[in-house]
């Protein structure tokens, strides 16, 4: 913001310019050393938790144990992929039980081998 009166703050000197640090993003590892890879199991776990809660489970618990060998990257979608796993497996078991309740107890108010005639409307009960 450079206007008509300058000041410190917009003309900074060499060693400040030197000594600015910019936080543009994560932390970027060191030059010979390669960034450790995202577990294949933690992003199968989250993408299939939806679809197959059981896999999500599964998938969830291996890469729990396999970061602790091998420290790849992955832990919070397998957390994400064993929750969401956990919740629809709840979430399943609670609408069986809902539906088997209501299927065990239907409505008393209808008559249950007790087919409804017919009765058809007369011809002049139509009206425009």
């Amino acid at each position: 913001m450079a206007g008509p009166i300058a000041s410190a703050w917009d003309h900074p000197s060499a060693s400040q310019q030197s000594a600015r640090v910019t936080n543009s993003g994560p932390p970027q590892p060191a030059a010979g050393a390669s960034p450790s890879p995202t577990n294949g199991f933690a992003i199968a776990a989250l993408v299939s938790s939806l679809p197959l809660a059981a896999l999500g489970i599964v998938f969830g618990h291996l890469v729990h144990k396999q970061n602790e060998r091998t420290g790849e990257h992955g832990r919070g979608l397998a957390i994400g992929g064993m929750v969401i796993g956990y919740a629809m497996t709840a979430i399943s078991v609670i609408s069986a039980i809902v539906l088997g309740v209501a299927m065990a107890y239907p409505n008393p108010k209808t008559p249950l081998n007790k087919p409804q005639p017919f009765r058809p409307e007369p011809l002049g009960s139509f009206r425009n």
